[in-house]
Parts: C-alpha cells; sequence; structure tokens
C-alpha cells in the first residue's frame, strides 16, 4: 500500500527520460530542506517564516496533486522551478550567517548579491513555467508562433514580475518604513537581474520543449490543457 502511494505522487525513475529523471530528483533534493527551514524557525520562534515556511511546504506538493487529478505527468522542468524558487526564498528568508549583526535578519539583508541572485533565479524559474504554461495555450489552440516569440514573452514576464515586486516592496516601506529598498540602483539591479534569469528560463524552457519533439506535448503539457 505504501510503495503504491509512493509510486503514484513520485513517478517511478525508469518511466523518464534521463534528463526529466535528473530534473526531477533535483527538484525532490531541493524539497528536502524545507523541513529543516520550518524546524529552525520554529526553535527561534520566527513567527513569519514559520508561516511562510509551512506554506513553502504545502506548495512543494503541488505538482504532486495536480498529477492526481490528471492522467498526464508534470513536467520535470516546471517542478524543478517551482523546487529552486521555494528553496532559494526560504533559504535567503530563514538563516544569517553573523550571529553579531543582531540588526540583520536573514540572508537578504547580509549578502547584498544574494538578494540580486535571488531576483534572477526565482523569476527566471518562475518565467519557465509560465512559458511551458504559454506553449500548453499555444499548442491546445493550434497557434502558429515563432520560438523566439516566445523567448520575448517570457522575458515581458519577466519584466512584468520584478517590477511589480519592486512596487511590492516600494508599497511596504511607504506604509510600514520596513527598508526593503535601497534606492533606485537598487531597484534597476534588481529588475534587471529578473529579467536576464527570465531569458536564461525562457530558453531552458524552448530547450526542452523542443528536447524530444512532440513527446513533451503528448505526456506532459496536456496536463495544463484543462486551464484553457
Amino acid at each position: 500500500m505504501m510503495l503504491q502511494t509512493f509510486q503514484k505522487w513520485y513517478p517511478a525513475k525508469w518511466e523518464l527520460a534521463k534528463t526529466d529523471r535528473n530534473l526531477f530528483w533535483l527538484a525532490w533534493l531541493l524539497h528536502l530542506p524545507l523541513p529543516v527551514f520550518l524546524f529552525y524557525a520554529i526553535a527561534n520562534g520566527d513567527w513569519p517564516n514559520i508561516l511562510g515556511n509551512s506554506l513553502a511546504i504545502a506548495v512543494s506538493f503541488a505538482p504532486r496533486w495536480i498529477e492526481s487529478r490528471s492522467q498526464n505527468r508534470f513536467p520535470a522542468l516546471g517542478e524543478f522551478a517551482i523546487a529552486l524558487t521555494l528553496f532559494v526564498e526560504t533559504l535567503g528568508r530563514t538563516f544569517h550567517l553573523y550571529e553579531e549583526k543582531a540588526n540583520l535578519q536573514h540572508l537578504y539583508e547580509e549578502l547584498w548579491q544574494y538578494d540580486t541572485y535571488a531576483h534572477g533565479i526565482e523569476i527566471g524559474a518562475l518565467v519557465t513555467f509560465i512559458v511551458l504554461l504559454l506553449y500548453a495555450f499555444l499548442l491546445e489552440h493550434k497557434v502558429d508562433y515563432d520560438s523566439w516569440f516566445v523567448i520575448l514573452m517570457g522575458v515581458a514576464f519577466g519584466f512584468a514580475l520584478g517590477g511589480a515586486w519592486e512596487i511590492f516592496e516600494w508599497t511596504i516601506d511607504l506604509l510600514f518604513d520596513a527598508g526593503y529598498q535601497d534606492g533606485l540602483n537598487d531597484t534597476m539591479v534588481d529588475i534587471l537581474a529578473g529579467a536576464v534569469g527570465a531569458f536564461i528560463g525562457s530558453l531552458a524552457a524552448r530547450s526542452y520543449r523542443r528536447r524530444n519533439g512532440d513527446k513533451e506535448v503528448k505526456e506532459e503539457l496536456p496536463i495544463f490543457y484543462e486551464w484553457f
């Protein structure tokens, strides 16, 4: 019974192509530290991160939940993108390096580079997933498209997501003086980092789509068709 449940929620690795199998296991490995992050937050009485990390663990099961309601497999690249986003965000919000700097709460405040890299990685990962959805939409509606148009749309999504996040930070600073933004340069670097990540994520989605021809169309992308 337990083995059948495991096989239902985690597709057998021998049924996947090599690249998909590697992406699946990488996603699984990125999910493993999430409970550790949660326990660390609990031990420190960090309620915002207790709630945030609990939500991240719940979201990590989303691909399995979607698969359980469909006859198709969740795209391995999409699952990896979700796992990478959750890992980078929870790691940065939960831990800090310098115990003596009590005024610094986490890696986002201790390492300015972490914030920049996180913007690029997280937006790139989210755009990868969005571009897969875009492919599903175009294929379901039999729309002729150019691959570079899809990449351009991915970069546009990256700018939009980066801009929306900066507006959110600005609003929080305006209302609560939270100190999320450090000036115009910080804002522009974050948006550009998101755009670069979006470009790389779009290329990854394009490569994933083209790698085995119609294989992913027939076996994976249809899992999203019902959404459209």
